[in-house]
């Protein structure tokens, strides 16, 4: 039976990478403050059996993301990890990119889930 649920999860954290880079007319596109102000609700992109992750925005730093556990915050990304500074994403699709990329890491009992500017860049993300 877990093993059912771990394809689940993969599928579906497979899905989630594919459809935000495939099918969101947006990909690659900058998004500026003032088109940010329109997007009020939070979309949550991934959700596996314990966690979901949901892009976030900042007039101050730009895009990021949050990773919920059971429904708690577990995570709290508001800017680009392992990168100096505090600088967001410049397009919630690459902030979502990296979050599926920790939820996977996180499905796969890797703790601590951190990510390195290589893997950053692996994911074209910078």
């Amino acid at each position: 039976m877990k093993s059912i649920k771990k394809i689940a999860c993969i599928l579906t954290i497979g899905l989630g990478i594919y459809s935000c880079s495939t099918h969101d007319d947006s990909e690659g596109q900058q998004t500026t403050p003032s088109e940010a102000k329109d997007v009020k609700a939070k979309i949550v992109v991934v959700e596996t059996d314990n966690f979901s992750a949901q892009s976030i925005f900042s007039p101050e730093f730009g895009w990021g993301y949050q990773i919920m556990n059971n429904g708690n915050l577990y995570i709290n990304q508001p800017h680009i990890p392992s990168i100096q500074g505090n600088q967001g994403f410049d397009s919630k699709d690459k902030a979502i990119k990296t979050a599926n990329y920790i939820i996977r890491k996180l499905e796969n009992n890797i703790f601590p889930p951190t990510i390195s500017p290589q893997e950053l860049d692996s994911l074209k993300v910078l």
